[in-house]
């Protein structure tokens, strides 16, 4: 330990990009990837609306309960992808 030691308060991947974009939902199960011989957590985020126009609403009974996802929406995109290096959470 030094000056210039960094101490990660918040381990879980999930929870840190929860608080960094709070208002778009993340996917609970994201993915590792060796991207340039390193590895990297990947996260998918989405935005979802109820209030698109002219949208059906969408059909939520097959989606698992671990989802993230709320229980009513018509528009869904996979609008962000957040990456965590894995070896120093960056």
């Amino acid at each position: 330990m030094s000056d210039g030691s960094k101490l990660i308060m918040e381990r879980n991947i999930i929870s840190r990009v929860k608080k960094a974009a709070p208002f778009l939902y993340t996917d609970n199960d994201p993915y590792l990837a060796l991207i340039d011989g390193n590895l990297f957590w990947i996260i998918d985020l989405y935005t979802l609306s109820d209030r698109y126009p002219y949208a059906q609403p969408a059909d939520t009974t097959r989606i698992n309960d671990r989802s993230g996802l709320p229980i009513n929406f018509n528009y869904i995109r996979n609008s962000v992808k957040a990456v965590v290096n894995a070896y120093d959470g960056t």
